[in-house]
């Protein structure tokens, strides 16, 4: 299991493998909770040229503003790791100011780009 934080907006990552299957949840915020799941499902490119690729399924709760994080996350991890992706996003701030929100998509690009390499270091199969 690998374990992250970012501690100026309170958000906690944990991440670990099912068997093939990857399963990550990114929480915190003032009030965490669960507000989208995004299932991603790897598979070549369907334009033929076989770089990889992954579609992604969404679950968003009503009033939530999760789901373009999990999507994003989801996608970026079922193609990296060529595996089923499943990412629980639920970060809720009090007060979202610019500031903030621009931290918050710092942080998640950060995450969708160094995320799967550090999984694929521990990949238990």
């Amino acid at each position: 299991m690998i374990e992250l934080s970012e501690d100026s907006l309170a958000l906690r990552v944990r991440a670990e493998w099912i068997g093939p299957d990857v399963l990550v949840t990114l929480s915190g915020g003032d009030r965490p909770h669960i507000g989208a799941v995004a299932v991603g499902e790897y598979h070549p490119s369907l334009n033929g040229d076989g770089t990889p690729s992954a579609s992604v399924s969404l679950y968003c709760g009503v009033g939530h503003r999760d789901g373009e994080p999990a999507m994003r996350l989801a996608k970026a991890l079922s193609t990296c790791l060529q595996c089923r992706s499943t990412v629980v996003v639920g970060v809720h701030f009090d007060r979202f100011d610019a500031d903030r929100l621009s931290s918050f998509w710092a942080f998640l690009v950060s995450l969708c780009d160094h995320l799967p390499d550090q999984l694929q270091n521990h990949r238990t199969e």
